[in-house]
């Protein structure tokens, strides 16, 4: 009888495992928290490369929409009339696996990201459950949020979380504007 709780035990122990790949989120796109958000309105329609619009991001001179593609590709596009025009994108399921921590003014896990930047100006980081926004500007002025986001305004900076209401309060949860 010792030797079956043995072989048991040992069997428990080693690798009897059914967990999934830690990579399973990053590589099943349609399993993203990401995914399941309701799609938000646009100005001017879906920008190039997007399956759903998230959230509109409206402060100084941009009119921005966060958008994602269920290939796993997530996006930031201005659709504004002022001279700033730009459509950023990320494949991450073609990640090469690189962890990272999240941008200074933001908290939340340690997972899978992959970012760009417009002009030095605007950035967006984009992981499996919620994106990064940054806007700096001189003056940011009125800043409205629509869809699925929450902001905070600090010292010619805009910082937005785009994600379900949990990844939004754990990732900025001192948030002074919500998306509706």
């Amino acid at each position: 009888m010792r030797g079956l709780i043995a072989i048991f035990a040992f069997l428990l122990l080693t690798g009897c495992s059914t967990e999934e790949p830690k990579d399973w989120l990053l590589k099943d796109p349609s399993r993203w928290p990401l995914a399941a958000l309701p799609g938000s309105a646009s100005k001017s329609g879906m920008p190039d490369g997007a399956e759903k619009v998230l959230a509109r991001i409206q402060v100084a001179k941009y009119d921005m929409v966060s958008w994602i593609h269920s290939k796993g590709v997530c996006g930031l596009a201005d659709q504004g009339s002022s001279d700033a025009t730009f459509n950023m994108s990320q494949v991450l399921t073609e990640s090469e696996g690189n962890i990272a921590t999240t941008e200074e003014g933001f908290a939340g896990p340690k997972e899978l990201m992959a970012g760009s930047s417009w002009e030095s100006a605007v950035t967006l980081w984009c992981t499996p459950t919620r994106m990064f926004v940054t806007v700096k500007a001189k003056d940011l002025g009125k800043v409205r949020i629509a869809g699925n986001a929450a902001a905070k305004k600090t010292n010619g900076k805009l910082t937005v979380v785009i994600g379900t209401p949990e990844a939004v309060k754990q990732s900025l949860p001192d948030a002074t504007m919500i998306g509706r």
